[in-house]
C-alpha cells in the first residue's frame, strides 16, 4: 500500500469538510453536485442525489457524532494520519471527501447524500420513503462509511455473488450492524456494501484518520467504477436470519428479548441489531448485551479486574474503582 499523503488542495478540502456543520456541507455539497452534474441534482431536506452515468450508486452521510466542527486540526505526514481535539469526524466526513476525490478524477456514478444517520438513519429512511424504488439504473451500491482500511460489510444482504466481486478488488468481509444501506438496499431490492474507509476509534473525540488508508479505498472504488460491465448487476437477496424490520424504523425498547429469529441470535443492546451469539458481549455485571461494534464504542476491560467499565472517550485502562485503589 503506497503512503500517499494529502497535498495542499487536498488538505484545504477536507479541512473545509471537516470543519462544516451538516447543514453548511449539505449545501455545499449541493452547488458542487449542481455544478458536476448540472440539472440531474435532486435536493430534500434529509438527502441529496446526483444520477450519474455510470450504474452504481455511492453514499455517504453528511453528519458526525460531534455537536462542534472541527475547529484545530493537526496531520502528522510522517505517519499520514489526521485527528482533532474537537472529534475529527472522518465518521463520515472521510466518505464525503472520499466523493468529491472520485467526482474530481472525472467519474461520474450516482451520489447519495444523506442526514443524520447517526442518530437512526434519518436521511436514507427518509429517502426511501420519498422514493420507494430505485430512481435510476442501478447494478449495486457502495457505500465509504466503514472504519479500517479494506473491510467490506454486508449486512443483512446476501448475496454470495455480489461478496466475491467485492472482494475481487482487495477488500476482505467482516460484520457490521447499521448504515444507510441497512434502509436503502432492501428498499430498492439492489446489493450494497459499506467499505473501509480509512478512520479509527470513531464515535469518540480520540477518533484518528489514516489518510494512506483512505486514499488505498478511493483507488479501489475508482477501479470498481472503471471497469463495471452491464452484466455486473446484483439483486439483494435478505439473509436467511435477516432481523432489521425496515418499514417500522428502530424504536425499539432494548430490554425486550424475542426479536431475533433463530434460538441462536441476540439481540445487541446498543444498535438494536440481531447477531450470532458468539458476536455478542455480555457485560459482567449481565446488565446489557452489545454486538462487538458496540461494546467498543461504549465500554472497556479493566486491565487491574477484568470488569467492564464505560468508556467512550477511550482515555482509562481501568474502570474507576480500581482507578481509585491505586
Amino acid at each position: 500500500m503506497l503512503n500517499r499523503v494529502l497535498n495542499r488542495e487536498e488538505f484545504e478540502l477536507i479541512k473545509k469538510i471537516l470543519g462544516s456543520t451538516q447543514e453548511g456541507l449539505k449545501q455545499s455539497m449541493e452547488t458542487f453536485l449542481s455544478t458536476v452534474y448540472k440539472d440531474r441534482v435532486v435536493s430534500a431536506p434529509e438527502y441529496l442525489i446526483a444520477f450519474g452515468d455510470i450504474p452504481v450508486g455511492l453514499v455517504a452521510h453528511l453528519d458526525t457524532v460531534h455537536t462542534t466542527p472541527v475547529k484545530d486540526l493537526f496531520y502528522d505526514k510522517e505517519q499520514n494520519v489526521m485527528w482533532s481535539p474537537q472529534g475529527i469526524g472522518a465518521d463520515d466526513r472521510a466518505g464525503v471527501f472520499a466523493i468529491v476525490e472520485i467526482l474530481k478524477r472525472g467519474l461520474r456514478p450516482t451520489i447519495i447524500l444523506t442526514t443524520d444517520e447517526e442518530i437512526g438513519g434519518v436521511g436514507a429512511s427518509k429517502l426511501v420513503e420519498d422514493i420507494p424504488e430505485a430512481p435510476c439504473k442501478l447494478n449495486f451500491l457502495i457505500e465509504l462509511d466503514r472504519r479500517g482500511s479494506e473491510d467490506c460489510v454486508f449486512y443483512d444482504c446476501d448475496n454470495p455473488f455480489f461478496e466475491d466481486y467485492i472482494e475481487d478488488f482487495g477488500f476482505i468481509t467482516n460484520w457490521g450492524s447499521f448504515s444507510d444501506i441497512s434502509y436503502i438496499a432492501p428498499k430498492w431490492g439492489v446489493a450494497a456494501v459499506n467499505l473501509s474507509i480509512g478512520y479509527e476509534h470513531e464515535h469518540s473525540i480520540s477518533e484518528i484518520l489514516n489518510v494512506s488508508w483512505m486514499f488505498n479505498t478511493i483507488d479501489k472504488v475508482c477501479n470498481i467504477l472503471e471497469n463495471v460491465h452491464e452484466e455486473d448487476v446484483f439483486e439483494y437477496i435478505p439473509a436467511k436470519n435477516a432481523f432489521q424490520r425496515y418499514d417500522i424504523g428502530y424504536d425499539y425498547d432494548p430490554s425486550f428479548q424475542h426479536w431475533s429469529r433463530d434460538d441462536e441470535r441476540e439481540l445487541c443492546w446498543g444498535c438494536l441489531g440481531s447477531f450470532d451469539k458468539d458476536m455478542i458481549i455480555t457485560l459482567m455485571d449481565g446488565e446489557g448485551r452489545y454486538c462487538i461494534d458496540c461494546y467498543n464504542q461504549k465500554f472497556s476491560t479493566c486491565l487491574t479486574c477484568g470488569d467492564d467499565f464505560k468508556d467512550e472517550h477511550k482515555v482509562h485502562l481501568k474502570c474507576e474503582k480500581c482507578r481509585g485503589e491505586n
